[in-house]
């Protein structure tokens, strides 16, 4: 999947530094499956951006790419300031634990971050009560 786009930028002005850039991008798993290759992307700060396509050409892996869940395995993946931004998405699949219970499940993104399990917890529960 090969894909670029660059927002417009005003008559005259400096083009703004992309907020993302991605630079001929691969992901290859380790049996050898490619899942994306020489993936250009560039996205400007406020920019709206959609990833369309058919099931399995990897808008997800792009995803998971851009939040950090995943590394290419070639190219380069270039966030604007010191650090990636804090990214959320929703999985295509559920990605619930049908094992916990329901206030587990929600904990789970906030045990990620690392917040203190007090403020976790009342998070949580706020969620779950609102």
């Amino acid at each position: 999947m090969a894909a670029a786009f660059t927002a417009p930028s005003a008559a005259g002005a400096a083009p703004p530094r992309p907020l993302l850039a991605m630079a001929g991008v691969e992901k290859r798993f380790d049996r050898g499956t490619l899942a994306l290759s020489g993936l250009d992307l560039t996205v400007e700060a406020g920019a709206f951006v959609s990833l369309l396509g058919p099931s399995g050409c990897g808008k997800s892996m792009i995803l998971r790419l851009m939040a950090g869940l995943a590394a290419p395995t070639g190219g380069t993946i270039t966030w604007a300031g010191a650090s990636r931004p804090r990214l959320s998405f929703v999985f295509q699949e559920p990605t619930l634990m049908p094992w916990a219970s329901v206030l587990d499940n929600v904990l789970l993104p906030l045990k990620v971050a690392r917040p203190a399990p007090a403020a976790a917890l009342a998070k949580a529960r706020e969620a779950l009560a609102g």
